[in-house]
């Protein structure tokens, strides 16, 4: 068991290791206040049909229900603290007067199943389409942060062993001078998984009206559009996957743009991750690295407490070049 000092290390441990890995980015716009988009973003955004406790209510919530621990107990949990989240606090006391900006820097999200049914939530995600959050390059910069980010709550339920369905509901909080802006998407899925060790998903998002444009920047999910994906396993150790994004698109001629990305873990608690995709002649190449276990598993050692993502995205157009860093630490618990 951990204890509330052992906790308390091993985040200022984290705090200070993505500190000094910024002094090696400053050319980067630096994505990692409070994120879950890291491993998607490594495999190219062709997630719709990957599996994750967490990050699956961004993308696909139908993805949460094989997360579970089928030989484990009928109740199963895991919270996840945001391991920047002294650097976070510092940085900006403002989050001490509001109760959910506390709750969104010290927990970044929680998963629960009740045998076939699993709920879970993703606080304060830290929104990319608006530049202004990155143009000083601060890894701890709030300013931005705490009037304007995401959350999600979803749940999903396991019909038999090979077929899932979710849906979860994106809360959008905006500050516009001094007038505070909520607004509510939703996201609907569903997951299969055959007998080949391969997983099918598809998704359906619908978004507010001000906010249809949201995902579009690096995720390319649009409103109001019908997105497939498919992972093929083909051992523990090597994931391939595959998105066609907007496969449909209401009132709007579908885009149908493919994304691809590769998993792959040498060992159970450390992988590597690239991903590719291409949108109007600019090409998009991710690279990622993966420290701990992402799924459930029996919690004997400290790796099977942290998880520390980092993924390295680049655009590359024509004449220019854009270089982003994401970032994720969390402690499971």
């Amino acid at each position: 068991m951990l204890n509330s000092r052992k906790i308390f290390s091993i985040i200022c441990s984290l705090t200070l290791f993505f500190s000094s890995l910024q002094i090696y980015a400053q050319d980067w716009k630096v994505v990692s206040l409070s994120t879950v988009k890291t491993r998607s973003l490594g495999l190219g955004g062709a997630f719709t049909a990957m599996s994750d406790p967490l990050c699956a209510w961004e993308m696909n919530p139908a993805g949460a229900g094989f997360s579970r621990n089928e030989r484990g107990p009928l109740i199963q949990h895991k919270i996840f603290l945001n391991g920047l989240a002294p650097g976070l606090l510092i940085n900006n006391s403002k989050v001490f007067n509001d109760g959910l900006s506390l709750l969104g820097t010290l927990v970044k999200g929680v998963y629960a199943s009740i045998g076939p049914f699993a709920f879970g939530a993703v606080f304060g995600e830290q929104i990319i389409s608006d530049v202004r959050a990155f143009e000083d390059n601060n890894l701890f910069d709030t300013s931005q942060y705490i009037d304007n980010r995401n959350s999600s709550l979803g749940m999903c339920l396991s019909l038999g062993s090979r077929v899932s369905i979710g849906a979860s509901a994106e809360i959008f909080k905006r500050k516009n001078n001094s007038k505070e802006i909520y607004k509510i998407g939703y996201r609907y899925g569903v997951q299969v998984r055959t007998k080949n060790n391969i997983d099918i998903g598809l998704f359906f998002t619908d978004l507010p009206n001000s906010f249809q444009n949201d995902r579009i920047p690096l995720e390319r999910i649009g409103d109001e559009t019908l997105n497939i994906g498919i992972a093929y396993h083909y051992s523990k150790w090597l994931t391939i996957s595959a998105d066609l994004r907007n496969v449909s698109d209401e009132d709007r001629p579908a885009i149908r743009e493919p994304h691809i990305g590769m998993e792959v873990f040498p060992v159970s608690f450390a992988g590597i991750r690239i991903g590719y995709f291409q949108y109007n002649s600019t090409d998009f190449i991710s690279t990622g690295l993966t420290l701990g276990n992402i799924h459930f598993s029996s919690q004997k050692s400290i790796l099977d407490l942290i998880r520390l993502e980092a993924t390295f995205l680049q655009e590359l157009r024509k004449n220019t070049k854009t270089n982003w860093l994401f970032i994720t630490a969390l402690i499971v618990l």
